[in-house]
């Protein structure tokens, strides 16, 4: 195995994007289609929780919301740029840089998945990576259902309103305004009478509040990476990454991972035991 390709398994198994190692393929720079046309960014922080046995610790992270005409795409900033970044070093013939550089900033943030809202017409598209499959799946969106709630309150500098949804096993509570028109929200939550600035779950495990809204002069690109998907139900996908959180010593063996990376691929996924849908 060369240098390359083995500091591509370390370098992911330690930071647990859990990509499967493939010699024939391009590892950034894979084939896509663009869906629509960005012009406005909306970014939310995410503060959670999730080990279960250690509810104290709270991580952050900054997520990212891109609104096209059509359609809405969700995902992690920081895996988000990493996958930017890498398309643009690997078609540069840098990517053994790019990739040790990005080692020393441990900077590819913890969320791999994406979103695409309303794309196609009427959906949900969720995709990610679960060893060593690459899964999609699809939810209507009128199967979200919000309960209008009274009162207002001041959240982010703009005037709000609730509503309450129960999904993925957990109930939530979203704070909207009417002074963005605009009918999303981070992560999958969207179709209220204005933006979501804002939604946490009950328990406190998981919440969003917004960080800022940027008007692009220029339109960014929403692209649909076309891998060899196996689409699936959002209850199996959930099966799946459970059984990653369990068997993750021989997927990463599968992988080409070492036993160092094996190791610290264990003792993540045993602090990973709270994900943002239980079921």
């Amino acid at each position: 195995m060369n240098r390359l390709i083995a500091s591509k398994i370390v370098f992911l198994f330690a930071n647990f994007c859990f990509q499967q190692m493939n010699l024939s393929a391009q590892f950034f720079d894979v084939p896509s289609i663009t869906i629509d046309n960005a012009s406005i960014i909306i970014t939310y922080e995410l503060s959670y929780k999730e080990d279960s046995n250690n509810l104290n610790i709270i991580r952050k992270e900054e997520m990212l919301l891109l609104i096209g005409e059509n359609t809405g795409f969700f995902a992690g900033k920081n895996f988000y740029l990493f996958i930017q970044q890498g398309r643009q070093a690997e078609r540069e013939g840098r990517l053994d840089f790019f990739l040790d550089e990005y080692k020393l900033k441990n900077k590819m943030g913890r969320f791999t998945y994406s979103i695409y809202k309303n794309y196609p017409s009427g959906k949900i598209t969720f995709t990610n990576k679960v060893i060593p499959t690459f899964l999609l799946y699809e939810e209507d969106l009128s199967s979200f259902q919000w309960e209008l709630k009274n009162g207002e309150e001041k959240v982010a500098g703009y005037n709000t309103r609730q509503a309450g949804i129960h999904y993925g096993g957990r109930q939530w509570t979203a704070w909207y305004t009417t002074e963005v028109p605009i009918n999303e929200g981070p992560y999958k939550f969207r179709g209220l009478p204005g933006l979501i600035v804002k939604v946490a779950d009950s328990r406190g495990h998981y919440e969003f509040n917004l960080i800022s809204i940027e008007r692009l002069s220029e339109k960014l690109p929403i692209e649909f990476e076309e891998h060899d998907y196996v689409k699936t139900t959002r209850e199996k996908y959930l099966k799946s990454e459970e059984n990653l959180r369990r068997d993750i010593i021989s997927r990463a063996r599968e992988a080409g991972a070492g036993n160092q990376s094996q190791q610290i691929a264990v003792r993540n996924m045993e602090r990973r035991n709270n994900p943002i849908e239980i079921k």
